[in-house]
């Protein structure tokens, strides 16, 4: 959900890299977050934190958590990836879906035919991209975006996308 940057101020404050595109709800006062690694792996015998307040600053956040309570403390966690675990995540409204649910998700073109299958997901610093497995094998990079993307439906895990862009030649 996030990434810790570097300390802000003297009382435990940091400020945090947003990896979320839900924010408020994920740094809510009373949020429980867990430190991991970007594969989203939870890091062994680190503390849960628990968010107190947060607020956005710059590009992103200053948050202050409850086992935080000082500036060289704050300092250990430079770094660190912030998680929360799946089942507290907040629904995706409709038309959206997580970057984890993207992957064996179909393909199809705007009639409906299926061209592929999703085989990966990369976060470049343009966005994200999909890498599409096609029928003969070959694969190709979509960037996940709306000149690409016509619909996204996390239930039937389906993908539409915009063919006549000649990315698919």
């Amino acid at each position: 959900m996030g990434r810790v940057r570097k300390p802000h101020g003297l009382k435990g404050h940091v400020t945090v890299e947003l990896l979320t595109d839900r924010p408020d709800a994920v740094f809510a006062s009373g949020m429980r977050v867990l430190v991991g690694n970007t594969e989203g792996d939870i890091l062994p015998q680190q503390p849960e934190l628990i968010v107190e307040s947060s607020s956005y600053f710059k590009e992103g956040m200053v948050v202050k958590f409850d086992k935080i309570n000082d500036r060289n403390t704050s300092e250990l966690w430079r770094h660190r990836y912030l998680l929360i675990p799946i089942n507290e995540l907040p629904e995706p409204e409709d038309g959206e879906v997580f970057l984890h649910e993207l992957i064996g998700m179909t393909v199809n073109d705007p009639d409906e035919s299926s061209i592929g299958e999703i085989v990966e997901t990369y976060e470049l610093p343009q966005g994200v991209a999909i890498e599409v497995k096609l029928k003969d094998d070959s694969t190709v990079l979509v960037p996940f975006i709306d000149e690409y993307i016509l619909s996204a439906d996390r239930h039937s895990r389906i993908v539409v996308v915009e063919t006549a862009t000649g990315i698919f030649e």
